[in-house]
C-alpha cells in the first residue's frame, strides 16, 4: 500500500471510530439474544468469555466471564502490535550489515568480514544475496580472513519461550527466535511423486543451501495408494554445521505436489551458512572459516539491508499470525525498555509496563512469550478489551493497529469468515487458535454506526475449533446487525 493511501486510509478509519454514535444503555434484547447463541453454539464442555464494549463511550454493552482468566493463544499478539507500534514507532527498520576492519588491494579484501544481525525477522535469501553483490561491486573478489556470524543483539534464554510444547518446536510456527535470521528461519519443502512406482519423491528445499543435508527415504507408490509422510530436521553427526532433514514415506504415482514448512534448530549458522554461498555464486571467494563471533568496535559497514518499516512488519503478523514475528518484536521491545542485549524476560517486562498503562492489572494476568504459543499466558476478554479500548489513544500506533489486523470477508486469517452484507469490511480483528482454543477480538463497525470492541474467547473443548468459531460469527453478526 502507498504511504499517502495508508495515510488517507488511517485518517479516515480514526474519525470514523473515534466519532461512532454513542452506545445505547442497557440492552435487554441483546444480552437475551447473545445468551441464546452461547448456549446453542458453544461447545458444551467449554469455557467462554465475552466482552463487548462501546468505543464511543468505553461503557461495556455485554459481559459474559469477561473477567476469567483465559489462555489467549494469538490473541496476545494484539498485546505484543500495540506496545511495538507505540513504544518502537511504526517507522523503525532493523539493518543487518556486512562490515570488515580490512582493506581491499587488488580485488582482495584483507582481513575478516562480520555478518552482524540486528533482529529483522523478515530477512531473505535474497536480501542476502544482494549483500553480496553489493560487496562484489566495490571491487572485491576475495576474502582473506573468516565469515563471522554476529548474534549478540538478541541473547533469547531458551529453543522457546516458557509453556512452549516440545512438539511446536519443529513446525514452522514454532520457528526460533534470532538476532541473524533467514526465512523466518524456516524450511519450505516441497514434495512430489516421480513418474513411476518405485522411484523415490523429488524434493525442492526453499531456501536452497548446502546447510541442509537431505535424507530421502521415499518411495513413489502405486495409484490410489495412502499418501503417508513424515518429516523431520535434526543436526547432523560430528557437529557439523549442517542439519539433517529426513524424509519418509510416499506419494501415490499422480498425486499433487505437497509443500510442508519445517523450524530449523541453528538460525545463525543457518543464515551465515547461506551468508558464504551468497559470497562464492557472486564470485568472491571466502579463504576462511565461517564461524561466530563479536564484531570489532572499529568495523565499517561494506554492505547492508534494512527490513520493511514496523508498521509493515506488524501488518504481516498480524494477518499471518505469525508466531516467529511477534517473539522477534518482543525481544525489541526487552532492548527499547531495559536495554542491552534482547530477551523475553526483558521483553515481557517491558510489555508488561505498557499494558499497565493500558490499564492492566499487574497481578491479574500471566504472559509468558510474545505470541501466544505458550500454554501459560492467562488473560481476560476484559483485559483485551480494556487494551483495544485504549489504543484509539494513541495518535501513532492506532492507525498502523487497524490497517494491521485481518478484514472480515477480504483478508489475512479473516478472509473467508463473515463475509456477509453486515460484516464484510466491517470487522477489523485479531484471530486465536490452538488445540482447545479459540479466540476473537477486534473493532466491528455496526448497521447502525456504533463503533464496539468486542472479544471472545473460548477454552476447554475438544475436537476442532468449528463450533467456537460459529458461535463468534453469529455473535459478530448480531452485534453487526444493529
Amino acid at each position: 500500500m502507498m504511504p499517502m493511501i495508508r495515510r488517507l486510509l488511517a485518517s479516515t478509519l480514526v474519525a470514523t471510530l473515534l466519532t461512532a454514535a454513542p452506545a445505547r444503555g442497557a440492552d435487554q434484547p441483546l444480552a437475551a439474544k447473545l445468551d441464546a447463541l452461547v448456549q446453542k453454539l458453544a461447545p458444551p464442555e467449554s469455557h467462554v468469555g465475552i466482552s463487548v464494549v462501546s468505543l464511543g463511550t468505553g461503557k461495556p454493552l455485554y459481559e459474559r466471564e469477561a473477567n476469567k482468566l483465559f489462555v489467549p493463544a494469538s490473541l496476545q499478539k494484539l498485546a505484543t502490535a500495540s506496545a511495538a507500534l507505540t513504544m518502537l514507532g511504526t517507522q523503525r527498520r532493523f539493518t543487518t550489515r556486512l562490515l570488515t576492519e580490512g582493506n581491499v588491494d587488488g580485488g582482495v579484501l584483507h582481513g575478516h568480514v562480520y555478518l552482524r544481525g540486528e533482529g529483522d525477522p523478515t530477512l531473505e535469501a535474497a536480501d542476502l544475496d544482494g549483500m553480496a553483490a553489493k560487496l562484489k561491486a566495490q571491487g572485491v573478489r576475495r576474502i582473506s580472513g573468516d565469515l563471522v556470524a554476529d548474534a549478540a543483539f538478541f541473547q533469547p534464554e531458551g529453543r522457546g519461550a516458557q509453556g512452549w510444547a516440545w512438539d511446536d518446536l519443529s513446525q514452522a510456527y514454532g520457528a526460533p527466535v534470532s538476532a541473524l535470521s533467514l526465512h523466518r528461519n524456516t524450511l519450505d519443502v516441497a514434495i512430489a511423486p516421480g513418474a513411476r512406482p518405485g522411484l523415490p519423491l523429488g524434493m525442492t528445499i526453499t531456501p536452497g543451501t548446502n546447510y541442509i543435508q537431505v535424507q530421502n527415504r521415499t518411495t513413489t507408490q502405486a495409484a490410489g495408494a495412502e499418501a503417508s509422510l513424515g518429516l523431520d530436521v535434526g543436526p547432523a553427526s560430528g557437529g557439523a554445521w549442517q542439519e539433517v532433514l529426513a524424509v519418509k514415506g510416499g506419494l501415490p504415482v499422480g498425486a499433487g505436489q505437497t509443500v510442508e514448512h519445517l523450524a530449523v534448530a541453528e538460525p545463525v549458522r543457518y543464515t551465515v551458512t547461506y551468508m558464504k554461498e551468497a559470497l562464492n555464486r557472486s564470485g568472491i571467494a571466502v579463504d576462511g572459516q565461517i564461524r561466530l563471533g563479536g564484531t570489532p568496535a572499529g568495523a565499517r559497514a561494506v554492505a547492508q539491508h534494512a527490513s520493511p518499516m514496523l508498521a509493515d512488519v506488524v501488518r504481516d503478523m498480524l494477518k499471518e499470525s505469525d508466531n516467529m514475528l511477534a517473539e522477534t518484536l518482543l525481544l525489541h521491545l526487552g532492548m527499547r525498555g531495559k536495554g542491552g542485549a534482547g530477551t523475553w524476560d526483558k521483553g515481557l517486562r517491558t510489555l508488561g509496563e505498557f499494558l499497565t498503562k493500558a490499564g492492566w492489572q499487574a497481578d491479574g494476568y500471566r504472559l509468558s512469550d510474545g505470541s501466544g504459543l505458550s500454554r501459560y499466558d492467562q488473560v481476560s476478554p476484559a483485559m483485551l478489551a480494556r487494551l483495544l479500548t485504549y489504543m484509539p489513544t494513541q495518535p501513532v500506533g492506532y492507525p498502523a493497529l487497524l490497517i494491521a489486523l485481518p478484514v472480515a470477508g477480504v483478508d489475512g486469517t479473516l478472509a473467508n469468515r463473515l463475509n456477509t452484507p453486515v460484516t464484510k469490511g466491517h470487522l477489523r480483528a485479531k484471530t486465536g487458535t490452538m488445540s482447545g482454543v479459540s479466540g476473537l477480538a477486534g473493532y466491528l463497525e455496526t448497521a447502525d454506526g456504533q463503533s464496539l470492541v468486542v472479544v471472545i474467547m473460548t477454552n476447554g473443548f475438544v475436537g476442532p475449533a468449528t463450533r467456537s468459531r460459529q458461535l463468534q460469527d453469529a455473535v459478530v453478526e448480531a452485534l453487526a446487525a444493529g
